[in-house]
């Protein structure tokens, strides 16, 4: 009778241990795609700050001044947000060259995140075209609201995508590898 009570238990306590785990996994797969959504709609608030502050014409973030001034030459054939994407392009092959095989694989999804971040640049630079304002004093504090509302969204944008921890965008991955690299924690 113990025998068989116990084989009874031990089988009632292995289905309740895989129903547990399935019921984890389930969660964890439920998560992960929470992360992805949040941190898709958390790249559009970047792209969005990053078009404010541009089109404040005050200044912008270090990283989106290239692409910005690449795309503002009389010979420019792509958007900013083209410029923004082969600038990701180079820093994934940056990371690739300097982590070498420590590189994982699930960061060449930053190849699509570049894409998508590249287009809602585009997209956030066509939302944003009435906000550009004029020299006078109250057109400066608008604009200096603007800059700041901006980089803002930027900030906030940046450290929703760090919390998120699923990908990087390139710039902040760039930094990020070279740190593994050297080991500079």
């Amino acid at each position: 009778l113990f025998v068989s009570l116990h084989f009874l238990y031990s089988l009632e306590l292995r289905r309740l241990i895989k129903q547990i785990k399935t019921m984890t996994e389930k969660r964890s797969k439920e998560e992960l795609l929470r992360r992805y959504i949040v941190f898709v709609i958390t790249l559009f608030i970047m792209a969005l700050g990053v078009s404010l502050s541009i089109r404040a014409n005050l200044g912008s973030s270090p990283i989106s001044a290239p692409p910005y001034v690449l795309s503002k030459m009389p010979s420019a054939i792509m958007t900013m947000g083209e410029f923004t994407i082969c600038m990701h392009v180079i820093f994934i092959i940056i990371q690739i060259l300097v982590l070498r095989k420590n590189y994982e694989k699930i960061q060449l999804l930053q190849l699509a995140v570049g894409f998508l971040y590249g287009f809602y640049t585009d997209l956030t630079m066509w939302i944003t075209q009435p906000f550009q304002w004029g020299n006078t004093t109250t057109d400066y504090i608008i604009r200096f609201v603007q800059l700041v509302l901006g980089a803002s969204l930027l900030a906030y944008g940046i450290a929703i995508e760090v919390r998120c921890n699923v990908l990087l965008l390139a710039g902040e991955g760039l930094p990020s590898s070279i740190s593994k690299a050297f080991k500079w924690d």
